[in-house]
């Protein structure tokens, strides 16, 4: 009775907590929470009612909202304990209420067994796009080796802040402790390719194949591809004697501004009209893939507007059109698309109004009217 007492139950709470606990062991929650409920109504109920209350209340599936409802007012209660809180802060992260859920958390990030609280804590943190404190929270004594759970928080963190050496760094780590998983692997793979270490990443991919064969194939692929176009591309972006050949890998190989500033030494004008074209397409592609979409899209609306060369015999003018009709269609579509990821709805329209005139591409652009129409109505 002396711990009843030190816990503020009376005889009657004890009596009910008794019972309630021998339901709950066997497994008849829905008669545990009957009977528990009516004791959170009254004035000032003690802690372990709540406890007992709220936990029979989950089991017995009662509506989440009523669970919550029920830790919300034994943290309010109860504002220094530390089980409401924690309770409260699961519950919030559960349905996604991360902002509410980490001034709970924080004031148990230090104590001794904080593992899984200073998890929970990195978790909200990393839903809500604080990916640098997550890295700053997760952390132990030097030498001291991680927990597991912390582990993909940490790598997705850096993959997110685009910090290739750290995210090299955390998957490494991770793979210390979790060498079967697959994404330690390919965060791994991907992290080295953009540190321009493509052979490392090839030999990731590779051990990654012995755990997951059927999804490596294609991503290997790629790789051997995009590394046959690094060694092409460091061969002849060098030379002085450059081709449209050579700038493509240059691109494939993810060697954006170096390839930009080489794409300047041809000569437009100099150039057969297809390539002039396919210049033009590169070149918006480039300033694309550095973020300057405005330049991007200028390029692009150039492409199928050259002069054709006079004098020409009429199956030679014929394929020439064909080409043009086509290059003028793919400049199109990336400009759609362009306005499309900026969310400029009616430029997109537009866009594809224009490519619809184009007979080979009527079926194309028709469909994605479609699909605009149908998108943008969602909104």
């Amino acid at each position: 009775m002396l711990a009843v007492a030190a816990q503020g139950l009376s005889s009657h709470h004890y009596r009910v907590l008794s019972e309630a606990d021998k339901l709950l062991q066997a497994g008849q929650a829905v008669e545990a929470a009957a009977s528990l409920w009516p004791l959170i109504d009254g004035e000032q109920p003690p802690l372990p009612v709540y406890q007992y209350a709220c936990r029979a209340a989950a089991e017995a599936d009662y509506p989440a909202a009523q669970v919550l409802s029920c830790w919300q007012q034994a943290q309010r209660q109860f504002p220094n304990e530390k089980v409401p809180a924690l309770q409260l802060a699961q519950h919030y992260l559960q349905h996604q209420r991360y902002a509410e859920a980490l001034p709970l958390l924080k004031p148990y990030l230090n104590d001794a067994d904080d593992d899984n609280v200073r998890y929970q804590y990195g978790y909200g943190l990393y839903q809500l796009g604080r990916h640098q404190e997550v890295l700053t929270v997760l952390v132990k004594p030097a030498n001291a080796a991680l927990p597991t759970p912390w582990l993909p928080l940490r790598s997705y963190s850096a993959l997110a802040l685009e910090d290739w050496r750290q995210l090299q760094q955390e998957s490494e780590r991770w793979l210390t402790q979790q060498a079967e998983q697959a994404q330690p692997w390919q965060l791994l793979a991907h992290a080295l390719m953009q540190l321009d270490q493509p052979q490392q990443a090839a030999t990731a991919l590779e051990l990654l194949s012995l755990l997951r064969p059927e999804q490596t194939r294609q991503p290997l692929q790629q790789l051997y591809m995009q590394q046959q176009a690094h060694n092409l591309a460091a061969e002849c972006l060098a030379n002085d004697k450059l081709t449209l050949h050579c700038l493509q890998q240059g691109y494939l190989a993810g060697k954006y501004q170096l390839t930009l500033e080489a794409t300047k030494q041809l000569a437009l004008t100099e150039l057969p009209p297809a390539q002039q074209d396919q210049l033009l397409l590169l070149q918006g592609r480039l300033y694309s893939a550095l973020g300057d979409n405005e330049l991007a899209r200028k390029h692009w609306q150039q492409v199928g507007k050259g002069a054709l060369p006079q004098g020409l015999d009429g199956n030679t003018l014929k394929t020439l059109r064909q080409q043009r009709e086509y290059h003028r269609g793919q400049g199109l579509l990336l400009i759609g698309q362009s306005y499309w990821l900026a969310q400029q709805w009616p430029e997109a329209q537009m866009t594809y109004r224009e490519l619809e005139r184009l007979p080979s591409f009527a079926g194309n652009a028709k469909a994605l009217l479609n699909n605009l129409d149908y998108y943008t109505n969602l909104q």
